[in-house]
């Protein structure tokens, strides 16, 4: 077999099948020497650099705390050539200025924190300071007038418990039961003072007396017999003495004796959360319970001689002075 062999001589030469066969096996001895080759380098270059050609074998430069970077050398490139791109972060002196005359700038503005907490607890302090001379002015305006309501109760008791007047009143226990014939038994005054205070503060007064009058007996059917045992209780009214009786029409009852006297009661008590004086009472002019409310700029000297006219009788009503409120232990 001849082939023709490619060339620019426009001659043509015929060659034999053992020049063939011998170009074929020159080339495939050269291939085989070129695998070779390529493999010796490929091992010689790993060993060289291991781990090198694989995009997550190169390390991150790291950061230096002096402010420069070290990076990693890599074939192909210096490290100055990395180094070249700008960067918009300041010089790290240049870092601390700023920062340093941002921290000046702040602290000229504002207080730091143990500065701020020492000057809310000295105007608390100075503000509790106030508030406690205030209070005690109060109290002390208040323990004033108490002391001018005892004076002038404690005077008319003593005069009223010599001369001993009938009292021109008629107690009502209902419809069918009531006192009468009253005069005047006795009479006394006394005070509390703040069990807290480093003075004797009043708190209270209180005035107590006792009319004298004939017993009175009642005769209650038993379904009623609770009722007035809480209401006597209430008017602090004594029972000296009970029987069983019969009720003609009504079945079985209780016959009651009350004592032969009525107890009064009023008392005067600040307070200084409001400004007010709250009085309490007693059968004041009639039976049962009152309380009132007095504004403590308002009570005067003609208010306590109100005061003592409703005592003795002379009056049923106490002074304007004395605004009406619900008897409660609120008040």
């Amino acid at each position: 077999m001849a082939d023709r062999l490619p060339g620019g001589n426009k001659k043509h030469a015929v060659v034999s099948d053992d020049q063939v066969k011998a170009l074929l096996d020159d080339l495939d001895s050269s291939i085989t020497s070129f695998d070779e080759r390529l493999r010796a380098f490929e091992a010689e270059t790993a060993i060289a650099t291991p781990g090198f050609g694989r995009s997550t074998d190169v390390p991150f430069p790291c950061l230096d705390l002096g402010g420069q970077h070290a990076w990693p050398e890599i074939p192909g490139k210096s490290a100055h050539t990395l180094a070249q791109t700008p960067s918009q972060t300041p010089p790290p002196a240049r870092t601390r200025e700023l920062a340093s005359a941002e921290t000046g700038r702040g602290a000229s503005s504002a207080p730091d924190l143990l500065t701020e907490l020492a000057r809310s607890a000295e105007a608390h302090a100075q503000n509790r300071i106030v508030d406690s001379r205030l209070q005690q002015e109060v109290e002390q305006r208040f323990d004033q007038v108490l002391r001018t309501i005892f004076d002038y109760l404690h005077e008319f008791t003593r005069h009223v418990n010599v001369l001993k007047p009938a009292i021109p009143l008629t107690y009502a226990l209902d419809f069918r039961h009531r006192f009468g014939a009253l005069q005047w038994a006795e009479g006394f005054v006394d005070f509390r003072t703040r069990s807290k205070s480093e003075i004797a503060l009043i708190e209270s007064v209180s005035v107590r007396l006792r009319y004298a009058t004939p017993t009175l007996d009642i005769i209650q059917p038993l379904e009623k017999v609770h009722a007035l045992r809480h209401e006597l209780h209430l008017l602090n009214l004594t029972i000296t003495d009970e029987e069983k009786v019969v009720i003609p029409g009504k079945g079985h009852g209780i016959r009651f004796t009350l004592a032969d006297s009525i107890p009064v009661q009023l008392t005067f008590r600040s307070d200084s959360a409001r400004g007010k004086i709250v009085v309490r009472g007693r059968n004041i002019g009639a039976l049962g319970l009152c309380a009132y409310l007095i504004d403590l700029n308002r009570l005067a000297r003609t208010s306590l001689d109100a005061v003592g006219l409703n005592l003795l009788g002379r009056s049923s009503r106490l002074p304007a002075e004395f605004v009406p409120v619900a008897f409660s232990s609120k008040v």
